[in-house]
């Protein structure tokens, strides 16, 4: 029985690739979202077509949940596909699947080539990510999710700055805004990527003065979201990824992954 960490891109995209190969498996999301679009991509598809929905489960997972998980199912293969910035639940994984003796590997999406641009400031960590943002314009334009609003809601109160946060358009995602101190007015639920006049246009119509988003890849809809903030000249923040030690099993292509499991 295979545990695929999805909730992204990748792990549906994986997960079809699974049923297609008639692998055992069960996928885990956070959200109650990606569960809804995870069921759906497992209509067909894991143990039988009756039982897809029961092949996925919703909520964070620590490590201890994590362990229980893998002895209860008897999960001989962890493949982590879930968001580059979804730290915790990486290491979680790790440290579960290396408590168990169970092997794990990395679906990894590219990171992005970011530009040479004097208007481009990359930085390590969200809240000096805030502290850039706040001295760089009034209005920040943020599309981080909804994880790190804390630091950028905060330091925006402080220095008197305005705040337009872009995130999805689910429960959760407004609950979390509303938790992190955003007002609705503050709020934008857009679903996530979109077009490069999308993107234009949601800066200009909130008025913003910089945009601060995460390097996400190109699957997160980054490139979009940074030419469109160099369209109209404003400042760019970038999130740079966690550095996590996922071990020697890391892929970026499908092919590698199909590779694997074929002689697994």
């Amino acid at each position: 029985m295979i545990l695929l960490l999805g909730g992204t891109t990748e792990g549906r995209q994986l997960s079809k690739i699974f049923q297609e190969m008639g692998l055992d498996f069960i996928t885990a999301v956070v959200t109650d979202y990606g569960k809804e679009l995870a069921e759906g991509d497992r209509s067909f598809g894991g143990r039988s077509s009756t039982d897809s929905s029961s092949n996925v489960i919703s909520g964070a997972l620590d490590k201890v949940k994590m362990v229980e998980l893998i002895a209860a199912e008897k999960i001989s293969l962890v493949v982590d596909a879930s968001h580059p910035f979804a730290e915790k639940a990486s290491l979680n994984a790790i440290e579960a699947a290396r408590e168990k003796k169970t092997a794990y590997l990395r679906f990894e999406r590219p990171c992005l080539e970011v530009l040479e641009h004097p208007l481009i400031r990359q930085v390590g960590t969200f809240l000096e990510g805030a502290r850039e943002a706040v001295k760089t314009g009034e209005v920040i334009f943020l599309a981080i999710g909804v994880n790190h609003l804390e630091p950028f809601v905060r330091e925006a109160k402080d220095y008197g700055k305005k705040v337009a946060a872009r995130v999805l358009p689910t429960v959760s995602s407004l609950r979390k805004c509303r938790e992190s101190g955003l007002n609705p007015s503050e709020i934008i639920a857009v679903q996530g990527g979109g077009s490069l006049e999308l993107n234009r246009l949601l800066l200009k119509e909130f008025g913003a003065d910089v945009l601060v988003t995460k390097e996400s890849g190109r699957e997160g809809g980054t490139e979009n979201k940074i030419q469109a903030a160099l369209d109209l000249e404003l400042p760019v923040i970038i999130v740079k990824r966690p550095v996590i030690n996922y071990g020697s099993n890391i892929f970026t292509e499908v092919e590698e992954i199909i590779h694997y499991l074929e002689i697994w």
